[in-house]
């Protein structure tokens, strides 16, 4: 499977209707787990583009793994929905998946959707970006006015 970043758009509705209930870092951490193999032979050409980790039981197991570094709620949430987005995304496009397995093989869900899932996932990765572009830009114009009035005290 190939690496893409266009899981962690789903994380855009999740911060717009949700704000801070959700670990945004466990999220992506659970993506990339999820992804390990296929990044490693990107990388390094090492191995193989692998989907046996693609299965819900696993979600759950590198849930548990994710949330002993942190005990919050938020943390645990991010990294469940991480793992099990991942999977349930990428069971719509790719038909050699196992997501159930080992009591069900093969993937009833495969429907070929790739281009379309994709365009979707794309403007809300589009849009995650834009709200981390607007908490940074809203976190440095605060810094700066605290910095101004910091000066501006100084010089009285």
């Amino acid at each position: 499977m190939p690496i893409t970043p266009l899981h962690f758009g789903v994380l855009a509705p999740i911060n717009h209707f949700a704000p801070g209930k959700v670990s945004n870092v466990s999220f992506i951490i659970a993506n990339l787990w999820m992804d390990q193999a296929s990044i490693i032979f990107t990388l390094t050409g090492y191995g193989a583009i692998s989907h046996d980790d693609h299965v819900f039981w696993w979600a759950l197991v590198m849930t548990g793994f994710i949330g002993i570094f942190r005990w919050t709620r938020a943390w645990w949430l991010g990294a469940l929905i991480g793992g099990t987005s991942h999977i349930a995304l990428d069971m719509l496009v790719h038909a050699d998946m196992n997501p159930f397995e080992p009591w069900i093989l093969g993937n009833p869900f495969y429907m070929g959707w790739m281009e379309p899932l994709s365009l979707v996932l794309l403007v809300l990765c589009a849009w995650l970006t834009a709200q981390y572009v607007s908490g940074i830009l809203d976190w440095a114009r605060k810094a700066l006015a605290a910095a101004r009035e910091r000066i501006a005290k100084l010089s009285v």
